[in-house]
């Protein structure tokens, strides 16, 4: 597929292994989806149920759903937004936790971008020297976190370099070298966000990045539904600790973030993201662990896909690709990539959304259809349609 030669994904379609047993234990095999798709709970519902009226019956009470997807596409920012969208808005305390986040993300960017400006041979101009050597100085890591709010001196320094055409020139040409998507979103915003009554709006939230490690899980209530809802780490060295929330998934949600056609990965400088996203959705949707799950792809970061398609050709990067470089017809062609891959149609369609999971309002459309979608497949597997 296109560019950046192939691609290592991991094989998740072997059979689900045992765990060792205790000594003086009996071992049960298990089954990938606990032998049905909303496993033991709806077969007792189902037991319960039996010999009523089924219309008077509530569907099954629980969702187990999952997002996966290569790093940097996007998981966690759905998340978010589920939790927007059946939570509400985040505390006064949760914000202010946010804030060093978006600290950071501001002042790491910058950083990146000076880096660049040095290695791609973009001079920094004379009268900015001084901003960024101190912009460079600053540390910013978990052990050593921001201030409560951006010393005057870093936003002004902040401002004055992205001022300047040759960072935002250095910015188009990102692909180039890593930088966070939304990176510009907070050059724009400096002097805001480095305002001394500075609270971080929902918008800065979801846009903030912070590398998933390990498990994260959220419990939202949905109707009748309580949706159990899992975000893992999607870089190549988090993979290994997936396996531990593949068993009873009802609905697996893979992301795919199209922007990224024109980039590598971190981790591989000669493997192409959307290669290695393409390859991992064929392992993982193929796999044993989701024969009865419903799968739900997003090809997420639309709004990105369609600015880079002005300067940078799918075409380039794709020799199969000869159509215009115009947003729809990109579109096919990135779905074009990923539906042939999914060999369980027949048992459960593959549902395709495009997506922008920062827009929430278009992620609210998003999400009805897929609760909607869920409800139906509750119901039939509970026998009550």
């Amino acid at each position: 597929m296109g560019c950046g030669g192939s691609t290592q994904a991991d094989n998740y379609s072997q059979q689900p292994p045992t765990a060792p047993a205790k000594p003086g234990a009996v071992v049960q095999q298990q089954q990938p989806n606990g032998g049905g798709q909303y496993g033991d709970d709806v077969q007792l519902e189902k037991q319960k149920n039996k010999g009523k009226d089924p219309k008077q019956q509530p569907p099954s009470r629980s969702v187990k759903l999952l997002l996966l997807g290569t790093g940097e596409s996007g998981k966690s920012t759905v998340l978010k937004q589920m939790r927007l969208h059946h939570v509400g808005g985040y505390t006064d305390e949760e914000r202010d936790g946010y804030r060093e986040i978006v600290y950071a993300n501001l002042i790491q960017s910058m950083q990146v971008v000076i880096e660049a400006l040095h290695d791609l041979r973009m001079p920094i101009p004379q009268h900015l020297e001084g901003a960024a050597k101190y912009i460079m100085s600053i540390r910013v890591s978990a052990h050593d976190p921001c201030p409560p709010m951006l010393d005057r001196q870093v936003t002004r320094a902040l401002m004055a370099l992205w001022e300047d055409p040759q960072t935002k020139a250095c910015v188009m040409k990102s692909r180039e070298f890593q930088l966070n998507d939304s990176a510009s979103y907070y050059f724009d915003a400096a002097a805001r966000i480095g305002s001394h009554d500075y609270v971080p709006t929902d918008q800065d939230i979801l846009r903030s990045r912070v590398k998933t490690t390990g498990l994260t899980e959220e419990r939202f209530q949905v109707g009748t539904l309580q949706y159990v809802v899992f975000d893992v780490g999607g870089q190549r060295s988090e993979r290994k600790k997936w396996i531990h929330c593949f068993e009873n998934v009802n609905v697996l949600i893979f992301l795919v973030a199209i922007s990224e056609y024109d980039q590598t990965l971190y981790e591989d400088s000669d493997i192409n993201r959307m290669n290695e996203a393409a390859g991992l959705f064929e392992s993982i949707s193929n796999s044993r662990w989701f024969s009865q799950s419903s799968v739900i792809l997003f090809m997420n970061k639309t709004d990105l896909f369609k600015q880079k398609l002005i300067t940078s050709p799918i075409y380039e990067y794709y020799s199969d690709y000869d159509g215009p470089s115009d947003y729809p017809t990109g579109c096919k062609y990135m779905q074009s990539k990923f539906t042939p891959l999914y060999r369980n149609g027949s048992i459960h369609p593959l549902r395709v959304h495009f997506t922008c999971a920062t827009d929430t309002e278009q992620l609210k459309v998003v999400f009805r259809a897929v609760e909607e979608s869920i409800m139906t497949a509750s119901l039939i597997d509970a026998g009550l349609m």
